[in-house]
């Protein structure tokens, strides 16, 4: 009885993170699907400009994207995921998998607060 007792304590503990790990890897896939399908070559003359404003082909624009939002936004994510998901879990004492959802919007919401203000400095 212990056994089940103790696993059941490790879920409780551990499965909300899984929410949040489960969403990276789900943006991850849909990043890398993206990424596939661009185009790899420059089709006409898209590269009009210099720095900045010239992405040669629809990939590189991607890549660039990537490290510029996705990079960030991936390891805010997962410090915001252990923040908050600690203090939902004690604080609310819902199931695991109820506080591990209300996390991830929880933690969602802030990224996407965080990206908009990121993008309206720039």
């Amino acid at each position: 009885m212990t056994t089940s007792r103790q696993q059941n304590s490790r879920l409780d503990r551990w499965g909300a993170h899984l929410f949040i790990l489960g969403a990276w890897v789900a943006a991850f896939i849909a990043f890398a699907i993206a990424w596939l399908l661009a185009s790899g070559t420059a089709v006409g003359n898209p590269c009009q400009g210099a720095g900045f404003g010239c992405f040669p082909t629809e990939r590189q624009g991607i890549e660039f994207l990537g490290f510029l939002i996705g990079l960030p936004a991936t390891i805010c994510w997962f410090i915001l995921g252990l923040i908050v998901t600690p203090l939902v879990t004690r604080i609310t004492k819902l199931k695991w998998w109820l506080s591990g959802l209300l996390s991830l919007v929880i933690c969602s919401v802030i990224l996407a607060a965080i990206v908009v203000i990121i993008i309206q400095v720039r």
